[in-house]
């Protein structure tokens, strides 16, 4: 497990976005082969429907109920035949034409299972073209009798339709019967007899949905609830899926904001599920990837919006949007934490400075942490100094440190720290031997004093680098900081500075002189036996870490995508998590703390209270990802004992993070 950035966990509700180029936008017309046939049907319909070439629209709609042809999220393309046809002429005069042309058709062809349906669906919407879209207090009297009229033509088109009825034919009783108000009883044995007899009919659902809205005919949460009745009725490997596909039914409803993610409405974790498995099965889909991004940012979830962003690019579908500008907007939510164009808030009182005045902060607070990190880098190593008495050298070395972090930042002070180790090694300078420590209690008070050194300088530069945000931000919402550092590896470059100052407070720890390798069990004694334990150690905890992935909770899940998030930025990000922290954390936990504190309690209690502190590291983490840790810090302890090194300690953690960061690198997030 890799065992830095806690305290950036903590930190994130001060958020901070960073600006990063985003793919160019690439607009795409027809992004399945399922979507290009639909508008070639579109288009034939059309055609032949101006030409009035009954005999054509009878072949295409043959063609399209016996081939089940079906778009990629299961709406039939028989569907959208019947939707292009019925849609009339704004003309008056035209559309009572375009009536009697379907009379005329369902009069030359009794036989038609297509006519009746045409006929009902274009008699509907004339009916509903009578009434008008406003509240129904304001429908004129004469409004209300064609209507009805109307209507009533619909429906008896449809009773004397013949058998087998067309599939379409329960979708338009369905857009009958909301006009006409039937009975729940009623409704709902029509609709289950046509899902007996054609369950991937999508429009049925649809309009169910419809129907069920509190406007209409249903109580809040309803439908809701009939989704997950209908997901629960299929076999129990295809709920999830089946659920995430009547959700993208119900969001075809011809209303917005009714797709409601929570308690009491939508399961959006189920809903997750079910689209990773359709994704699964068909990765290379588009449209159920666009359909999956819809969805997650009406449930507010920037990650699952990124996850699908990353694999889509600058993929631009017209028809999943508004406008291009909603689509820039929805890419600036998942991938700086901007205002989420698909939700609404209410904007708090928070002052927002200019976009030139927060450019101007970030900068000095840039190079603010970079002074301050460089001014505790040099008062280390004028400390260090100090303890080998050559304190003008140390003084220095501090100067040096403060000059060396503008251009390259805290690890930039790893040049003026070589520099003066080596002049101290050339003047053979040193204090007293180190000993034992008096007491086990001082070495835990200093092992959780250097551990809670690692978290707090992680999270104060989190903070302050979170200040820019917070003036710029007009939402005041800090969603987007984890993330954005973990992206252009701020995060990790905070993580490795915060190590490498541990790492010199560590040294003054251990005081001056002769025996510092000894402190630190720095050894290469037994080096046969510590590659015997290395080998052993990977092949076991790699073996545990493959038992337990399948049972990692969320926390843990979470945690780790954070990791696979700074794949984008590889060189702070293997900086911090495969060298840094493996080396500063063994020369803590193994190397400092165990060897002064099995000097007085003995090895067992050293081993168990370095793996209690080492797993209190990982906050991030729930029970399972700490609970490995754990054992991992149990068996960095068994390893220091038998091996009496560090350095075995060492290898054994690089390469366990080295692993971890591959397989985030070639395979899948969890």
């Amino acid at each position: 497990m890799k065992s830095i950035l806690s305290a950036v966990f903590i930190a994130c509700n001060f958020a901070a976005g960073f600006a990063q180029e985003l793919p160019p936008v690439e607009r795409i017309e027809s992004p399945t082969p399922a979507f290009h046939r639909m508008r070639q049907v579109e288009g034939e319909a059309k055609r032949l429907l101006e030409a009035g070439d009954i005999d054509g629209l009878e072949r295409l709609a043959d063609a399209l109920r016996q081939g089940r042809e079906r778009l990629d999220g299961g709406t039939w393309i028989l569907a959208r035949f019947y939707r292009q046809i019925s849609r009339l002429p704004d003309d008056p005069e035209a559309a009572a034409e375009r009536i009697r042309f379907f009379e005329r058709w369902v009069a030359e062809k009794p036989e038609s299972r297509t006519a009746p349906v045409a006929l009902a669906e274009a008699l509907t919407s004339y009916a509903w073209d009578a009434r008008g879209s406003g509240w129904a207090s304001s429908v004129s009297e004469d409004g209300w009798r064609l209507f009805r009229e109307r209507l009533a033509q619909a429906w008896d088109a449809l009773e004397v339709a013949g058998e087998p009825r067309c599939p379409g034919w329960y979708a338009a009783a369905q857009t009958v019967a909301l006009g006409q108000n039937w009975d729940r009883d009623r409704y709902f044995a029509m609709v289950d007899e046509a899902i007996k007899n054609e369950p991937t009919y999508g429009t049925y659902y649809t309009n169910t949905c419809y129907w069920l809205l509190p406007r209409w005919h249903g109580e809040p949460g309803e439908f809701p609830a009939w989704i997950a009745e209908k997901a629960d009725a299929v076999p129990e490997a295809e709920r999830d899926r089946h659920y995430a596909f009547l959700v993208w039914m119900a969001e075809r409803m011809p209303v917005s904001g009714e797709i409601v993610f929570d308690e009491g409405f939508l399961d959006w974790e189920r809903t997750k599920r079910g689209f990773r498995e359709w994704i699964a099965a068909v990765p290379d889909n588009r449209m159920v990837r666009f359909q999956f991004l819809r969805l997650a940012l009406m449930a507010d979830d920037p990650e699952v919006a990124r996850e699908q962003f990353d694999v889509l690019g600058g993929l631009y579908f017209p028809p999943m949007w508004k406008s291009e500008a909603e689509f820039e907007a929805a890419r600036k939510f998942a991938y700086f934490g901007e205002p989420n164009p698909f939700i609404e808030r209410d904007e708090p009182d928070v002052p927002v400075l200019s976009p030139r005045l927060v450019d101007a902060v970030a900068a000095v607070v840039t190079w603010g942490v970079r002074l301050i990190g460089g001014f505790l880098a040099g008062l280390a190593l004028f400390i260090l100094a100090v303890q080998r008495r050559q304190p003008w050298a140390g003084a220095l070395a501090w100067l040096a440190s403060i000059f060396a972090v503008l251009p390259f930042g805290t690890l930039g002070t790893l040049a003026p720290a070589v520099a003066l180790w080596m002049y101290l090694r050339r003047r053979g300078t040193s204090g007293p031997p180190p000993s034992a420590p008096v007491s086990g209690w001082l070495v835990l008070l200093a092992m959780v004093v250097l551990s809670a050194a690692y978290l707090g300088l992680q999270f104060m530069a989190s903070i302050l680098v979170a200040i820019p945000f917070g003036l710029g931000n007009r939402s005041g919402d800090g969603t987007g900081l984890v993330t954005n550092l973990a992206r252009d590896g701020t995060l990790f470059t905070i993580a490795a500075s915060a190590g490498w100052l541990t790492l010199l407070l560590l040294l003054i720890f251990c005081g001056a002189g002769v025996g510092l390798p000894k402190r630190l069990a720095w050894t290469t004694q037994r080096w046969r036996l510590g590659a015997l334990w290395v080998g052993a150690g990977f092949v076991g905890i790699s073996l545990l870490g493959w038992l337990v992935d399948p049972y990692l909770d969320e926390r843990s899940r979470e945690g780790i995508r954070l990791f696979a998030l700074g794949l984008d930025s590889p060189i702070p990000t293997f900086l911090a998590v495969v060298l840094i922290a493996p080396f500063v954390e063994e020369l803590v936990f193994r190397g400092y703390a165990f060897t002064g504190l099995a000097a007085r309690w003995g090895a067992p209690i050293a081993g168990l209270i370095t793996a209690v502190v080492f797993t209190a590291l990982h906050v991030q983490y729930g029970w399972a990802g700490l609970s490995l840790i754990f054992v991992f810090g149990l068996l960095l302890a068994v390893m220091r004992w038998h091996t009496g090194s560090v350095i075995p300690c060492i290898i054994l953690h690089v390469l366990n993070n080295l692993s971890h960061m591959l397989n985030l690198a070639i395979g899948e997030v969890p």
